[in-house]
């Protein structure tokens, strides 16, 4: 429950969608590297890191305040990457598609069918 009030402190921090946002612009045209950069949160020094030290966060350098950004912006809470980008005039980009184990494997392999007998 605590990690749950961390979080509504959070946004208050941050100033709402409109203060992520700002963070974001903030960026320039490094903000294009948020859907790129997949787990570079961990480093103070990664895009996560610059977007963290735009922000009123009082903890914002941080690997929790890092990781809550991007949190927040990959999964799409409250729709800010959809609101941004709806914002900047720019379609939102497709999701990675995710690769299954048949992935490789002839069209015929991957359908086979376990029959009972």
């Amino acid at each position: 429950m605590f990690s749950r009030f961390r979080k509504m402190t959070y946004w208050s921090e941050i100033g709402e969608i409109k203060g992520f946002h700002d963070a974001i612009e903030a960026l320039g045209s490094n903000w294009q590297l948020l859907d790129e950069d997949a787990h570079g949160y961990t480093d103070i020094s990664s895009i996560w890191g610059q977007l963290a030290s735009n922000t009123e966060l009082k903890n914002k350098h941080t690997h929790e305040a890092r990781k809550w950004l991007y949190t927040t912006w990959h999964r799409d809470r409250e729709g800010i990457r959809t609101k941004f980008y709806a914002k900047m005039g720019v379609a939102l980009p497709q999701a990675p598609e995710h690769r299954t184990h048949n992935d490789g494997k002839n069209q015929n392999e991957s359908t086979k069918v376990c029959k009972r007998f």
